[in-house]
């Protein structure tokens, strides 16, 4: 009796299930289409819906990126930026480089007008030892009334004219000199040993400081000579003789 029961209820839920028919379904995707087989309408829209959204994402891949026309602005500003500051340097650059070749020009003007002005002070520093003569005998003749070839200039001018000292510089001896007659020795600041010989006076002392211009002595006849002239002797340091007319040139000065 109670498996006649069992049987029973058994048959009554299976009459109450929904009868529920399953479709097996292949979804194909083929050239970025999908295909769907063997499925049901329903699945097939779903389907389709997933393909369509497949298919633009695809598209849209292919579509340019568009950027923020704020970004855009702010990479054109900074562009111009980059440009400006490119600029700005290349002139300061350029700036400076002129700044140092005016320099540079400056500075080697001002070495030559500071050369010129010492040669000036030079020149300056130098005179003539008489205002007026006339050259009767040169450095380097030979004459019979020189024991060797002549040792200096002979500058004839009236007995009496005022003999003048070529530069600054200091008496080394004054007196009477043998065939010098009366010799005046002078060694400039750059020296130089000036010899004025034949003189009729001397107006200075040894170890007295002298100017250029400065008198020192007159034009006369003493010692050797034959007439009244100024022998005027050159020697470098106190050593050998050198032509007077070609150091004084050097000096600004032309006999």
């Amino acid at each position: 009796m109670n498996q006649l029961l069992d049987r029973v209820r058994r048959q009554l839920v299976l009459q109450r299930q929904p009868l529920v028919r399953r479709a097996a379904s292949l979804t194909l995707v083929v050239g970025g289409a999908a295909v769907l087989v063997g499925a049901g309408q329903d699945d097939r829209h779903h389907v389709a819906a997933r393909a369509t959204a497949w298919q633009s994402a695809v598209a849209d891949t292919d579509k340019p990126i568009e950027t923020n026309p704020r970004a855009r602005a702010l990479s054109r500003d900074a562009s111009r930026t980059e440009r400006r500051d490119a600029e700005d340097v290349r002139l300061s650059r350029a700036a400076q480089r002129a700044r140092l070749t005016r320099e540079s020009a400056l500075r080697r003007d001002a070495r030559r007008a500071s050369d010129h002005a010492r040669a000036l002070e030079r020149r300056a520093a130098w005179t003539m030892p008489l205002t007026s003569f006339r050259t009767t005998s040169t450095f380097g003749l030979s004459s019979s009334l020189w024991s060797s070839t002549h040792t200096g200039l002979d500058l004839a001018a009236p007995e009496g004219t005022a003999i003048r000292s070529i530069a600054a510089g200091t008496v080394q001896e004054a007196g009477s000199a043998g065939a010098y007659g009366n010799r005046t020795i002078v060694r400039t600041d750059d020296g130089l040993d000036v010899w004025y010989c034949h003189q009729s006076r001397i107006d200075v002392d040894a170890g007295d400081r002298v100017t250029a211009g400065q008198r020192i002595g007159a034009v006369g006849s003493t010692g050797n000579v034959t007439g009244p002239h100024l022998h005027l002797e050159i020697r470098p340091g106190g050593g050998d003789p050198v032509d007077p007319a070609a150091t004084l040139a050097r000096r600004g000065l032309q006999f």
